[in-house]
């Protein structure tokens, strides 16, 4: 289980090597807002993920694709035990020919079935051995990217939105990366207004419209990823652990860890546990 990717996701595959990567998760937990440099696709197999993508939350069903644009803020959560879906990451190195930086694609992409037979055909091309150089697997993604432009792109941006939005996610990215470094201390929206020089409904209402959460609950949501890690992983009391991640109560630690998870702090813990 992953709980604590950070703001920005590096790649994670040789990019020099090959400018596509592939691969299939269950997960059964959520990801923390993050953005990256490439384009991203999750693959829906199964039903109710619910997706955050700029502050506009979309919940997925069997088939859905959503497509993350790069410097898209997303994040997620999960509405059951466990989700598969497939990720396709398309590196930069893909599109040496093409000037993508002001080309966007729509975020939920619901059962087209041109889309389902290419990225099935994907998830075949991976699973082969060959000495084609990739061929067949770029063959497919630009098939499919071909029918994205077709279907799914919107307007193209204007150079000064383009700056507009790398300057807002600039920002947000300084308040999560705070959060992210004080959440085991005292923070408040007054406290994160102050620290960025902004009004404090001004904040509130950015910061909403980017992540889909109030601050506030932006925050409670990190902190309940920081406590399930020392949950798991750790042998400090009920109150240690709320108290490490930032909650001065531990009853409302508890309340909140429910409200979240389903259960609370000592249930989760017991279950953990157990497997």
């Amino acid at each position: 289980m992953e709980h604590n990717l950070t703001l920005y996701e590096k790649p994670y595959y040789n990019t020099t090597d090959f400018p596509i990567h592939f691969g299939s998760w269950i997960r059964g937990s959520n990801f923390s807002a993050h953005w990256h440099e490439h384009i991203e696709f999750l693959f829906f197999k199964t039903d109710d993920y619910v997706v955050t993508s700029n502050g506009i939350s979309y919940k997925t069903k069997k088939n859905d694709m959503m497509i993350f644009n790069p410097f898209d803020i997303h994040s997620s959560e999960v509405l059951k035990d466990e989700t598969l879906f497939y990720v396709i990451t398309i590196y930069p190195a893909f599109f040496a020919d093409i000037d993508l930086k002001n080309v966007m694609f729509q975020p939920h992409i619901q059962n087209d079935p041109v889309v389902n037979r290419y990225v099935e055909e994907l998830y075949v091309a991976f699973q082969k051995e060959t000495d084609d150089f990739g061929m067949e697997k770029k063959s497919i993604v630009c098939r499919l990217l071909s029918h994205l432009f077709q279907h799914y792109k919107i307007e193209a941006l204007t150079e000064n939105e383009i700056l507009a939005r790398k300057n807002q996610r600039k920002k947000i990215g300084e308040i999560l990366k705070y959060i992210a470094r004080n959440y085991h201390e005292k923070l408040t929206t007054a406290s994160l207004a102050e620290e960025f020089h902004m009004n404090e409904q001004y904040l509130c209402k950015f910061f909403k419209r980017k992540t889909g959460k109030s601050p506030t609950q932006y925050i409670n949501h990190y902190r309940i990823e920081k406590a399930i890690l020392f949950l798991e992983t750790s042998d400090y009391s009920m109150t240690e652990i709320a108290f490490n991640v930032g909650f001065d109560d531990s009853n409302y630690f508890s309340r909140i860890f429910k409200k979240h998870i389903g259960q609370t702090p000592r249930e989760y813990k017991n279950n953990f546990s157990k497997q």
